[in-house]
């Protein structure tokens, strides 16, 4: 959970949350977890947010979550890819 927190606490330090979340890819990707589990995590998160915020969750709501997990999972999963290559 300190990983998500320490992300969270960092949205507005792009320099630091890049390195967390490539640090979050490297653990990862030593456990195996592929690439997938990520854009599975991605849908998840969003039909929670829906779930959770129901009408509150607008489209324009759900639009910019789905801007910033896409950018978020995409970073992952970049140094995921560059982690097994190596």
């Amino acid at each position: 959970m300190y990983a998500l927190s320490a992300i969270i606490d960092n949205l507005n330090n792009n320099e630091v949350l890049v390195d967390l979340l490539e640090k979050n890819a490297v653990s990862h990707a030593k456990r195996r977890v592929p690439e997938k589990a990520y854009w599975d995590l991605k849908a998840t998160v969003l039909e929670l947010l829906q779930a959770g915020l129901g009408s509150k969750f607008t489209k324009e709501i759900r639009e910019a979550w789905d801007k910033t997990l896409t950018v978020a999972m995409t970073v992952i999963v970049k140094a995921l890819k560059e982690n097994q290559s190596q």
